[in-house]
């Protein structure tokens, strides 16, 4: 019912009387997430590692949580074992995709995007970055079908519908009909 506050207060006394249960630790700290209190997020997030948590999601907010810090060797360590307890994650998968794109490791990247797209994820964001990087990776034919997927979405975002013609005026130019 978004009553944060009083969410907070429920699990601060749960964790006072039992400080052990991984499944209380995960939802306190998705609370303090919701009331952007991120150091106290980061420490229940770590908190949740340190006792073999198996929850995958908490390993990929770790990694989300390492990535905005610039940590990117944690972060791809983070969602790399999120992976490990259910590979289906997309969202670690499209995380991934991101840290390796920024490391330039191309070609990593594309196979977590592409993953994570097989898995349903459908944020326009993904999409977005997909198709820029298989623009640059001239999989022209790649970047245009996801630039499409991206600008239903956000027809507006005239850069992209620029970079959208490149990449078709590039796929013309390799297989002229």
């Amino acid at each position: 019912h978004e009553r944060y506050a009083d969410a907070k207060k429920y699990y601060e006394h749960y964790m006072s009387i039992e400080p052990r249960n991984t499944r209380i630790v995960g939802n306190i700290s998705d609370v303090y997430r919701k009331l952007g209190e991120k150091e106290k997020y980061f420490a229940m997030l770590k908190q949740a590692v340190a006792m073999s948590s198996q929850d995958p999601g908490i390993y990929s907010n770790l990694g989300v949580e390492y990535a905005s810090r610039g940590d990117t060797n944690k972060a791809i360590e983070f969602n790399l074992k999120a992976l490990e307890f259910d590979p289906r994650q997309d969202k670690a998968h499209a995380n991934l995709g991101i840290l390796y794109a920024s490391k330039k490791e191309y070609q990593r990247a594309q196979q977590y995007f592409e993953a994570a797209i097989n898995l349903g994820m459908r944020d326009p964001m993904l999409f977005k970055y997909a198709a820029d990087l298989n623009f640059f990776l001239e999989d022209y034919a790649k970047a245009v079908q996801y630039y499409d997927v991206y600008l239903s979405t956000k027809p507006g975002d005239q850069n992209t519908r620029s970079n959208r013609q490149r990449a078709n005026e590039a796929l013309r130019k390799l297989h002229p009909s």
